[in-house]
């Protein structure tokens, strides 16, 4: 039961000391002095001690040990601190809130204003308003205006001609106010006549500059009018001045339009600034202007013009008018929207001029900037240029050079079909200007192949086409008695520079030697080969290629045709007696060749019961009328031989016979 009366009575001082005080407002003195109020702590178990007075900025800067005492005075320190209150308590410490002094910052940027600008006390929102003081004359101040708690800045329009002011800033809290330092300078009251009121900003239609329009003052001193122009940062700079009270309209040219143009204008009077010299006295920048930007956009395909433009900025508009110039240079009213977008469908390749005309509700009118627009086409590029067609590996390659423009969305390869018509067989996205592609589709040794390249535009239709390659197609035929081959081919006539010879190349076997065989008029379209070694199997292959000068593309290119290879057909002589007696004339039986593959050379000896007796795969040897695998020696009489041997085109040739055997 002791242990929680204890317990309780801990929680209960816990509880009571949770309870803290709370700071009820900040006042800066005259002299720039800090005043500090709290409210008092409650101490129901009377164990007190003391209040730390507490800055983040300077830590504990005074003490206070009664518990009735709720102020506390810092000497000026000229700029905002953050405050709080430690209460002390025998058995332990309660913290307030912490609050800041408000510190006034005051600037004078000369231009008839009063810049002042000060720290939130606190991020709690005390007081709804911040409440602004001017003292004007001394000792009289004057409350001019009021902001919202949050708002730390405020511009003073000076309406003293010339004087020292002091502000101060007040904000409410529960009965105690928070006062900022007082802060004062020289003003001068430049805004003596009424500030000019725009009428409308509006592009001259014939000319295209910039007509700025206003109502005159009505100050029967005032002398002129300041023109400000707003750059791109929204701070505005002197543009021009206009002299004359009853002046209503300046012309602005505008070169370069990319934004809409925003001014503000300013009167003058006859007062000098200071009271002496050329400067004269100015009213305040009136409401800002802003123009209409017009712009367009085209979709090439649709040929849609579309339209479009912020509002008028200085009056509400009631609608817009879309006028046209039409080719003879007079303007046309050809809708009427309430939208800030138009859309106008042109035709190809004519010139549009398009002005937006803003009507106010109380019947003014501005005209935006002039829009040009030329209805165009995809650009179909200058270079669309098929470089050659060879045929490599059995298959085509097709060299390509495009000219990549905005206007080249695809390409469409296309190759011409039995009936004669180009038919598409690969569609690409070009990501250089250079192209091969490789036709897989083919048979090369039976036909030429022609090709085609159209571009597909950016508006998916049919553009230029290239211009149509046609491969080299290389055939032949074989005179076996002379031992000739006739080549013949087509010509290659596709090239963009002139096509300096062909180049016949030559590979016994298929293994082709790495200069050209033969070199051959640009006109010739033949060649006779007689073959005069017999040290391979007959088959010989040839290939054409196309030799090109520089182009105007400054490449030189090479067409390349198919492969061929004609073979003379094998000669054997296969001798029908051999006489291995021992006088070393004519001991062996030997089959003599030309024109086959060596590698597939069989002969075999069979007896008359059709036994092989002999054979070998080695074209350097022949029968010596032994008995294979044996000492022992044929007697005399015939025997059945079988000669195997391909020809150069891979076809077997089977020879049997008789041949006589004499001792």
């Amino acid at each position: 039961m002791k242990f929680i009366l204890v317990l309780l009575s801990f929680y209960l001082t816990v509880n009571i000391y949770s309870q803290s005080n709370f700071i009820s407002c900040i006042r800066t003195e005259e002299n720039g002095d800090i005043i500090i109020n709290w409210s008092q702590v409650d101490d129901p178990l009377n164990t007190f001690v003391s209040y730390d007075i507490n800055s983040f900025e300077n830590g504990n800067i005074g003490t206070e040990s009664i518990i009735s005492n709720t102020s506390f005075s810092i000497p000026a320190i000229n700029q905002s601190n953050t405050f709080y209150i430690q209460s002390n308590f025998a058995s332990g410490v309660t913290m307030s809130d912490t609050f800041s002094n408000i510190f006034l910052q005051l600037n004078n940027p000369l231009d008839g204003t009063a810049v002042l600008q000060w720290n939130n006390p606190s991020p709690k929102v005390l007081d709804n308003y911040y409440k602004i003081y001017r003292e004007y004359p001394s000792g009289n101040w004057t409350f001019i205006d009021s902001v919202p708690y949050g708002t730390s800045y405020f511009v003073d329009t000076i309406d003293i001609c010339e004087s020292f002011l002091n502000y101060q800033i007040k904000l409410k809290n529960k009965g105690c106010d928070f006062t900022s330092n007082i802060e004062g300078a020289t003003f001068k009251d430049k805004i003596s006549p009424d500030i000019p009121e725009f009428t409308s900003i509006s592009f001259d239609t014939i000319t295209g500059n910039v007509s700025i329009n206003w109502n005159p003052t009505f100050q029967s001193d005032t002398y002129g009018y300041i023109i400000y122009k707003l750059d791109e940062n929204g701070f505005s700079n002197e543009l021009d001045t206009v002299y004359g009270q009853n002046s209503s309209n300046y012309t602005y040219l505008e070169q370069n339009l990319n934004s809409s143009l925003s001014f503000t204008i300013a009167a003058f009077d006859s007062c000098y600034v200071n009271g002496t010299g050329s400067t004269f006295q100015t009213s305040a920048k009136g409401e800002i202007n802003s123009s209409i930007l017009c712009t367009s956009s085209i979709d090439v395909c649709s040929k849609k013009i579309t339209l479009n433009w912020n509002e008028y900025s200085g009056w509400e508009t009631s609608n817009y008018i879309i006028y046209l110039k039409d080719e003879n240079g007079i303007w046309k009213n050809i809708d009427t929207t309430e939208y800030l977008q138009y859309i106008y469908t042109g035709q190809v390749f004519k010139n549009y001029t398009f002005a937006i005309k803003a009507n106010s509700i109380n019947n003014i009118e501005a005209f935006s900037n002039l829009v040009s627009v030329f209805v165009s086409a995809p650009t179909q590029p200058s270079i669309n240029y098929i470089e050659s067609v060879s045929v490599e590996n059995n298959n085509i390659e097709l060299k390509h050079l495009i000219e990549l423009t905005n206007g080249v969305k695809e390409l469409s390869f296309q190759k011409k079909n039995k009936e004669g018509v180009f038919e598409e067989f690969q569609r690409i996205i070009p990501a250089s200007n250079r192209i091969t592609i490789t036709d897989n589709q083919v048979k090369p040794n039976r036909q030429s192949y022609s090709y085609q390249v159209v571009v597909i535009d950016s508006c998916d239709n049919v553009g230029d086409s290239s211009n149509v390659a046609e491969t080299i197609f290389l055939k032949s035929y074989s005179e076996n008695n002379s031992l000739t081959h006739f080549l013949d081919w087509s010509s290659y006539d596709s090239f963009e520079g002139s096509l300096i010879e062909y180049q016949l190349y030559k590979g016994d076997d298929g293994v082709f030697e790495p200069t050209p065989y033969a070199h051959l008029n640009s006109n010739q379209y033949f060649y006779n080969d007689q073959i005069v070694s017999t040290n391979f199997s007959g088959k010989s292959c040839y290939y054409i290629e196309a030799i090109e000068g520089n182009n105007i593309y400054g490449k030189a290119e090479r067409s390349k045709s198919n492969i061929i290879c004609p073979t003379i057909e094998p000669i054997i002589y296969i001798p029908n007696s051999f006489t291995p007696n021992g006088d070393d004339i004519n001991p062996i039986f030997r089959p003599v060749f030309s024109f086959v593959e060596i590698e597939s050379y069989s002969l075999e000896i069979f007896n008359r019961w059709e036994q092989l007796i002999y054979q070998t795969g080695n074209y350097r040897e022949g029968w010596d009328g032994t008995i294979m695998n044996s000492n022992k020696k044929a007697i005399e009489g015939m025997y059945i031989y079988q000669l195997k041997l391909n020809g150069g085109d891979g076809v077997q040739n089977i020879k049997r016979g008789i041949v006589n055997l004499i001792r």
